[in-house]
């Protein structure tokens, strides 16, 4: 048997393509000797069992049982989950975990001071609050927290979202220190936004600037034209104090910091070192009264009395305090689970929802704003050694005895060295439009959301930013979704597997099989996108190719009369009608592909007969027009079939998650169409969801036509192809 041209050429291809490739290893091998299993068959060989979907009742009644159980081990197991404390601290280690937490909470509490007065401007609030927030928040996530190494308390995107609502429902007070309006948007994507916004506004703490508050869209650009409206009115004292701060906390962070950090675990604590400083110099050269220098001002003494939040402003606020929460919650899992995956522990993200929960709740009666982890303070209490949670008992205690008797001395602390403080902690943010190149290069969707949510949240405001940045953000995703990845797969020699012909010149497509592989979920989006592709990819559109075999249909027909008109004028005049050529016929008509050989039409040999024998032919002539139609018809339909791309369409499904009811009736309806003009269609790897509303939507394909793998099909396909009869034997299997 002479071998195929084309095979030989692909061999040569795929040896050329292995030549340039790094050599395979000829002792591994992947070899497989198994039956084609359809989906049911697989099902039944592997003793497959539907799960049993449990009712509401069931579900409560399991948890009340593993819960709610009057016995001892479930009340124990009750309270350490929802008092985690109950469960560490009985096995917690002084030889092994006692000094490296005492050094963490030391660390982490001198980190506390400076943070948490200068993040307290962002959220409008006095800056003493700021370590209010640190004691309570600590030592409460101490209770109820899962994670060893988070440091809760200030964080700014919660501080400056938590600004613009005090901003918007507080009355304005004129000694009031000046604080920052700032921009938020999501905090992986657009970061960016937020340190944009913050440097913007900050100049004007940093310039010693008293300028309006405004509100509304557009405030972040009417501040912007009134600092430099105003810029010549900057004070001095301020410009020298913010630059001299700021070259400092740099010089540190670029400088000294990478160089301690080889010698020492221990950072240096500029930032608690520069609010010394800057408390000093203020307090000995008197900076308020002789260069009209902002400072702190009153700081009380001792732990604030509790009083009831104004529960008045719940229906104003609902909505920012939600956006608030949740950001809140995201950022500080996420930073929970990234320090228990490296040190190999369990976070349980429910029970970090209670900590936060009753952590915020129970220091809202002492004016704290929502709390969140801080990346830095975590990453520097890992770093020195911190252990667990007992490292937040430290800190607490220290910041105890700052708020007991220490508050006071920082009266004289000028607003402007916590500003500088905010900026260069925000230089993280700003490095972050470097990366902006990348973004664009890896998706250009994902630069659009972040250009658009720049622009609205600078151009506007932040409520309506973010509100347009999670618009745009669901518009990316309803496109992408709907218009997945899509292919027409073919096999690569001697193996089961199936790749993009489009992609991979050594897989060619099966004879007589189409193999459509979609990309990702099916649902109402893109079940026309769904249908488009398939009929683009294989070429065939089931309702044009119907459309066209019943116009060829009718012209068979109406030729075949035609015909066995001139048949019956050559009975009746045979001499007369002999001396003339029969027209061509149909197949002339209709310009049928050439290459087909036409057989003789049933007409044209009763027309011979006819004219040969001279005579006329005394039967039915109604039943013979009839029958002669529809030999024709049959024959248009035969020589159609022979000139198809393929009889047998498979759908690989296996990237298919999920399916809504309008999307499987998109398909069903596909399906009916493609069986209706004798494509058989095969669906391959579907999952249990997708079987189900198959099953639900009236699917015309039997159980013989379902299988769990592409080379399973084409493996059935080309058996039953060379053996009819196989088709028969494995309906009957299954």
């Amino acid at each position: 048997m002479a071998a195929n041209p084309a095979a030989l050429r692909r061999k040569q291809k795929m040896a050329e393509a292995a030549a340039s490739c790094p050599p395979v290893d000829q002792q591994v091998r992947v070899v497989v000797a198994r039956p084609a299993f359809t989906q049911q068959q697989f099902q039944k060989q592997f003793d497959y069992t539907e799960p049993k979907p449990k009712t509401n009742s069931e579900l409560v009644a399991e948890h009340f049982r593993d819960n709610c159980a009057p016995n001892g081990d479930c009340v124990a197991n009750t309270l350490t989950r929802y008092l985690p404390i109950l469960a560490w601290l009985p096995a917690y280690s002084i030889k092994n975990d006692l000094f490296g937490d005492i050094i963490a909470g030391v660390t982490v509490a001198i980190m506390h001071v400076p943070q948490g007065m200068a993040y307290a401007l962002l959220a409008r609030i006095p800056p003493i609050h700021g370590i209010y927030m640190a004691f309570f928040q600590c030592l409460l996530y101490v209770i109820f927290g899962t994670s060893r190494h988070v440091s809760v308390g200030t964080f700014a995107v919660t501080c400056i979202m938590t600004g613009k609502v005090v901003m918007e429902y507080s009355e304005p007070q004129p000694n009031a220190p000046n604080g920052t309006e700032q921009v938020l948007y999501d905090p992986v994507l657009v970061a960016t936004t937020v340190s944009m916004a913050v440097g913007i506004v900050e100049v004007k703490s940093l310039f010693g600037l008293t300028l309006p508050r405004y509100t509304g869209p557009g405030k972040l650009i009417k501040t912007f034209v009134a600092i430099l409206r105003n810029a010549f009115s900057a004070n001095p004292a301020a410009m020298v104090i913010s630059g001299t701060a700021i070259s400092v906390l740099v010089f540190n962070n670029e400088y000294l910091k990478p160089k301690a950090a080889k010698r020492t675990k221990f950072p240096i604590p500029i930032e608690l070192i520069v609010v010394v400083i800057g408390t000093v110099a203020s307090y000995f050269g008197d900076l308020h009264g002789n260069y009209q220098v902002q400072v702190i001002g009153n700081v009380t003494t001792g732990l604030p009395k509790p009083t009831n939040p104004i529960f008045s402003l719940i229906p104003n606020i609902l909505m920012d305090a939600v956006i608030i929460a949740i950001i809140a919650y995201s950022v500080s899992l996420s930073m929970a689970q990234l320090f228990a995956k490296k040190h190999e522990y369990v976070v349980d993200a429910n029970q970090e929802l209670i900590a936060y929960g009753v952590g915020n709740i129970a220091s809202s009666f002492f004016a704290c704003a929502p709390m969140a982890a801080s990346l830095s303070r975590s990453l520097i209490m890992e770093n020195v050694g911190g252990r667990t949670q007992a490292s937040g008992i430290i800190t607490s205690s220290i910041l105890l005895v700052v708020l007991l008797w220490l508050g006071p001395l920082f009266q004289v602390l000028p607003n402007c060295v916590l500003s500088s403080i905010i900026v260069v902690s925000l230089k993280g943010m700003f490095m972050q439009f470097s990366d902006l190149k990348q973004v664009w290069r890896t998706s250009r969707a994902d630069a659009v959301i972040w250009f658009t949510t720049f622009a609205a949240v600078v151009g506007l405001d932040i409520d309506i930013g973010l509100a347009v940045g999670v618009a745009v953000s669901v518009v990316v995703l309803l496109l992408r979704n709907q218009k997945p990845e899509t292919a027409l797969l073919g096999n690569i020699d001697g193996t089961d597997i199936y790749l993009d012909v489009k992609k991979y010149k050594a897989a060619e497509e099966e004879d007589n099989v189409k193999i459509f592989q979609f990309g990702g979920p099916l649902h109402f989006c893109n079940r026309d996108y769904f249908r488009q592709r398939v009929i683009e990819l294989t070429g065939l559109d089931p309702i044009q190719y119907k459309s066209f075999v019943a116009k060829l249909e009718s012209q068979a027909r109406s030729a075949a009369m035609k015909e066995q008109l001139k048949l019956k004028k050559a009975r009746r005049n045979p001499q007369k009608e002999s001396s003339k050529k029969t027209g061509g016929g149909f197949f002339k008509e209709t310009k049928l592909d050439p290459s087909v050989e036409k057989p003789e039409s049933a007409q044209k040999r009763a027309q011979k007969e006819g004219i040969a024998n001279g005579g006329y032919d005394n039967s039915d002539e109604k039943t013979g027009s009839h029958e002669s139609a529809a030999d024709a018809v049959a024959q248009v339909r035969q020589e159609v079939k022979i000139n198809m791309m393929f009889s047998h369409l498979i759908f690989d499904m296996t990237s298919v998650g999920f399916t809504d009811t309008a999307s499987t009736r998109s398909l069903v309806s596909l399906l009916k169409e493609y069986e209706a003009i004798d494509v058989s269609c095969y669906l391959v790897g579907c999952n249990e969801t997708v079987l189900r509303i198959l099953a639900c939507c009236s699917c015309p394909l039997g159980e013989e036509r379902f299988f769990p793998t592409v080379h399973d099909t084409v493996v059935s396909i080309r058996a039953r192809a060379a053996d009819p009869d196989a088709q028969s034997t494995s309906s009957g299997m299954s």
